[in-house]
């Protein structure tokens, strides 16, 4: 409130703070669906090496191919990197969605709880609260 109150003097309060709340929650949700920075950069490298591969192979010379070795290895290497760590960035994904759809079943029990315990359903509330709860 106090930030809404200093930084979005155009917008009277609670829509001000509002606003910050959903700013933030917007970001926070690009960050973890999009690709992480350094993988895109990383995999941005790759394609700048392949391309410059293909190039050294329309070329004659030694110079040519040395730089052709050399920057095979050296793109093999990155392809390694970027695969690590795109491997890395599914599990991490795996596991907020896992998390993300264990909280929505806590959620639909807690909500199938308090309607079986208003509708008289004391057996279903008890299963609810004593197995899944």
């Amino acid at each position: 409130v106090t930030s809404a109150h200093r930084y979005l003097t155009e917008r009277k309060l609670p829509d001000s703070a509002i606003d910050l709340l959903d700013e933030a929650a917007s970001r926070l949700r690009m960050q973890h669906e999009s690709k992480p920075e350094d993988i895109s950069d990383l995999e941005r490298e790759v394609l700048t090496m392949k391309i410059e591969l293909e190039a050294l192979r329309r070329e004659a010379g030694a110079h040519a191919d040395a730089r052709r070795l050399k920057l095979s290895a050296a793109l093999n290497a990155a392809q390694a990197e970027a695969e690590r760590r795109n491997r890395a960035w599914d599990r991490e994904r795996a596991a907020r969605e896992k998390r993300k759809a264990a909280r929505r079943a806590l959620e639909d029990a807690r909500a199938e709880l308090s309607a079986a315990e208003r509708d008289g359903e004391f057996v279903r509330a008890g299963e609810l609260t004593h197995s899944v709860l």
